[in-house]
């Protein structure tokens, strides 16, 4: 039994890019090469963020339709509505 290896492998890819990310930082390049180098964690954040907003659209759209699970839905909407009814509430 596999535990904790996605953790695992998302730190260690974590542990590389910070370390990719260091030792461009160490390197000699034109100021406007550093300044975009400087800004590379941000972007690759804000880059992930809408990776994943776009992936919870998607299965948003995708999502399976469940006619069963809809007539047993206004089922209970219908008994909750009879029993609040009899205690006077709308």
């Amino acid at each position: 039994m596999k535990t904790g290896g996605t953790f695992q492998e998302i730190v260690a890819l974590a542990v590389s890019l910070g370390g990719l990310w260091a030792l461009l930082l160490a390197q000699q390049f034109p100021p406007a090469v550093n300044q975009v180098i400087l800004i590379l964690p941000v972007y690759a954040f804000v880059a992930l963020g809408c990776y994943g907003v776009g992936a919870l659209g998607y299965g948003l759209m995708r999502f399976p339709t469940c006619p069963h699970e809809g007539a047993l839905l206004r089922k209970d909407i219908a008994e909750a509505r009879e029993y609040l009814s009899k205690y006077g509430l709308q």
